[in-house]
């Protein structure tokens, strides 16, 4: 399937690349967790992001943890490398 010519309508129009991630939660077991890359020249706030969620997303697949990077771990293939991004904000595989 050819990539998205543009974002969903409900994107995240501040930012270029939201991966999310599992979290380890005491209550819930597993939580999400999003690493946003803003676009340049935009400042998004974490309660910005999370309203744009909820706005959009089911209740339970909300994040509950933004975080913010300069940029994203990518393969030689052009994906983003999820176990690098688990590694560094979660210290875990």
């Amino acid at each position: 399937m050819p990539p998205r010519s543009r974002p969903p309508s409900w994107s995240i129009r501040r930012s270029r690349r939201q991966p999310s991630s599992g979290a380890p939660d005491a209550k819930f077991g597993e939580v999400g967790l999003i690493v946003v890359v803003a676009r340049e020249g935009t400042a998004p706030t974490a309660e910005s992001i999370l309203q744009t969620c909820a706005d959009h997303l089911a209740r339970y697949k909300i994040p509950k943890r933004v975080v913010f990077a300069d940029a994203l771990p990518y393969s030689p293939y052009g994906k983003v490398q999820k176990a690098n991004l688990r590694r560094r904000y979660l210290g875990s595989d």
